[in-house]
């Protein structure tokens, strides 16, 4: 029975000192927060990142009226999507709907690997959506869809050149992927260089932040402002609406 007490003791003081080094080397790290203005058609729309050592979340914009927020879990290496929107489009009758009382929210689950497959390949998403068979037979749809899809060409160029944006000196990367021509300011800090940032995007080796991205001369995104230390209220690594 002594012994018991004993060893439930050294199993507790063992999983606390876990905790408070776990914590400890959490607030290590100041987290970043970063303000996007995006130019979509004639808009201009707003969007926020947060980026910790363990989590990023960002909220991507696609259209007017569609949040689409992606947790990414460097941890697990997973990515969480949930998309909350009163707009849809219906591929089969090429049409977009939208409603006042109609919310819909959709989530998943993906895999880093997910990712690294299909930035990889062009992917006639139009018709993949269209066939796609279910959850239970998605795995091997997808397999098949990638087979199937031809690679991209991708090519890579760091410059020496730089650029001031939101207070940051901003390093250049141009990119060449199929038809079109990225060129990408980005600036990393000295806290960032181990942490794959971009690790699930087609700009998986542009260390550090994403300042401002332009795709065939059009500007597509730029930060404003760079904080630390602003994070959302809630705990995101639970968070599925």
């Amino acid at each position: 029975m002594i012994k018991t007490i004993i060893t439930m003791k050294a199993l507790f003081s063992l999983i606390a000192s876990i905790v408070i080094t776990q914590c400890c080397l959490a607030q290590s790290f100041q987290s970043y927060h970063i303000a996007y203005d995006n130019y979509l058609n004639d808009s201009i729309l707003k969007s926020h990142s947060f980026i910790s050592d363990s989590l990023i979340i960002n909220e991507l914009v696609q259209v007017p009226l569609v949040l689409h927020i992606e947790i990414i879990d460097l941890h697990n290496k997973e990515v969480r999507n949930i998309y909350h929107s009163n707009i849809y489009y219906s591929f089969l009758e090429n049409k977009t709907y939208s409603s006042e009382t109609d919310i819909r929210i959709r989530r998943d689950t993906l895999k880093f690997s997910w990712y690294r497959q299909t930035n990889r390949k062009n992917i006639d998403w139009e018709k993949y959506v269209i066939n796609y068979p279910g959850m239970a037979h998605q795995k091997k749809y997808h397999r098949k869809v990638l087979r199937e899809s031809p690679k991209k060409k991708i090519a890579y160029r760091f410059t020496n050149e730089t650029k001031d944006i939101a207070d940051y000196t901003c390093k250049q990367a141009l990119l060449q992927i199929d038809d079109d021509a990225y060129e990408i300011w980005y600036y990393q800090p000295e806290d960032l260089r181990k942490i794959k940032v971009n690790a699930i995007t087609i700009f998986n080796k542009i260390p550090g932040i994403i300042m401002e991205e332009n795709c065939n001369g059009v500007l597509r995104r730029k930060a404003t402002s760079v904080g630390r230390n602003i994070w959302p209220g809630h705990d995101f690594r639970y968070f599925y609406l």
